[in-house]
């Protein structure tokens, strides 16, 4: 960081100043960036094959490996273990997909749930359980799941096999086979009503054939649409929602090597549609003009996508509410007591925020100290990585404030903000004495 812009934090610009200058610095930083319809990395875990994205997590499975370990990849691309499922028998090399329930049908909310081959595995929502939901006559790898979330398959589980099966599953663990396509298939979603004529019906890629096919609830197979060794298909959500602070929308592996991320900004206008990933590389997107879906293309570079998902906006955030965020202080700052800092000493603040029971780790974090009678006056805005630091063992946030900087007369009377996102989640009074 220059001193110019530390100088400026310090000595006290207006929020708004604060955020631009930051928004400038950070991207003059060589990081790269895509153009539309084009990933970023996003993190390097090799093998990544299975993907499953919410608002709040992204999980990964490998395509190799024993134990079989699930991976949560915070906003920041750092993989760490979420579950560990049943070791393979064989030890080989498997694509086991994965899905997050949004919490309808009776299934819980942030549950996971696993293809293994036949074995369908259950896992909490905080990774500590991992139990055998239903086993289906599959065969031992290439098979997907999907959640309904339109109602035309009552609100069911979707599974697909590489042996052309396509599932629904309740969520007491019947399963009712819709149809056999005859081919395998893969990446399977359920198309939104305005995906005329084949909304609510179940959309599957087939790898082998290059097609995309749709299946109505009451078994008819109809081809569809054409795209080189076709993957999945994925709906872009009315709202795209991005996961945590990471900005992307749209997370696919780039196999191998690990797993890209597509910005929001790249679905702007395309709401309802949908995109088909294709093994050798390339993207379609698929558009209703009420009779029939044209095909076109949205990405047409050379990455091999296997597992990929958009952020499911229907799927809550772990144990809380979006609408709900807290900010908790800890002593000597409080929301309505005022705090009394001797002149030229140290206020040590110390806070927990989460939208959850969890912590939330979050990196726009910015404190803030102003004149309480005049909060244009401000006399610092502290932001992470260089003056606030995120204990996450601590679960706090934490920064040490000098008041001895500014040469404050006795009587001021301080309030310390904290913004998050650029929006403020909490202040509390402090008066210099």
């Amino acid at each position: 960081m220059s001193r110019r812009l530390r100088a400026f934090l310090r000595l006290g610009a207006p929020l708004q100043a604060v955020l631009f200058l930051l928004s400038v610095f950070f991207l003059s930083l060589p990081v790269g960036v895509a153009d539309a319809g084009n990933p970023s990395n996003f993190a390097n875990l090799y093998w990544a094959n299975g993907v499953a994205a919410t608002k709040d997590r992204v999980l990964v499975t490998l395509y190799c490996g024993n134990p079989r370990t699930i991976y949560s990849i915070d906003s920041s691309g750092n993989a760490t273990p979420f579950a560990n499922l049943p070791n393979w028998p064989d030890g080989g090399c498997h694509e086991d997909y994965l899905a997050v329930s949004p919490g309808m049908g009776g299934f819980p909310a942030n549950y996971v749930y696993v293809a293994q081959g036949p074995r369908i595995y259950q896992v909490s929502a905080d990774g500590s359980s991992v139990s055998l939901f239903l086993t289906l006559p599959l065969p031992n790898t290439h098979n997907a799941i999907a959640f309904d979330e339109v109602g035309t398959f009552g609100n069911d589980m979707i599974v697909t096999g590489s042996n052309g099966a396509i599932y629904k599953v309740t969520s007491a663990g019947v399963a009712t086979l819709v149809a056999n396509i005859g081919t395998m298939i893969e990446g399977p979603v359920v198309a939104p009503p305005s995906f005329a004529p084949y909304g609510g019906q179940i959309i599957v890629a087939a790898e082998g054939v290059s097609r995309v096919y749709a299946v109505s609830n009451t078994g008819v197979v109809t081809h569809i649409a054409d795209w080189p060794a076709a993957e999945a298909v994925h709906v872009i959500p009315q709202t795209v929602c991005s996961f945590g602070n990471s900005g992307g929308a749209l997370f696919a592996t780039d196999f191998p090597n690990g797993v890209e991320k597509y910005p929001v900004s790249d679905f702007t206008g395309l709401a309802g549609r949908l995109l088909v990933t294709g093994e050798n590389g390339g993207i379609g997107l698929m558009t209703s003009n009420g009779a029939s879906i044209v095909m076109t293309t949205f990405n047409t570079d050379g990455t091999h996508y296997e597992g990929s998902a958009f952020v499911d906006c229907a799927v809550p955030l772990i144990n809380c509410s979006i609408n709900d965020p807290s900010l908790q202080w800890e002593a000597p700052l409080d929301n309505n007591v005022v705090d009394i800092l001797p002149n030229e000493q140290t206020l040590p603040i110390r806070f927990y925020y989460g939208t959850c029971t969890n912590f939330n780790h979050d990196e726009s974090v910015v404190v803030q100290v102003v004149n309480r009678n005049n909060p244009n006056i401000v006399y610092s805005a502290d932001v992470y990585q260089w003056f606030v630091d995120i204990a996450d063992a601590a679960k706090q946030y934490k920064l040490d404030w000098d008041s001895s900087l500014y040469g404050l007369p006795n009587g001021t009377q301080l309030m310390v903000q904290v913004f998050i996102g650029g929006e403020l989640v909490g202040q509390a009074p402090v008066d210099i004495q």
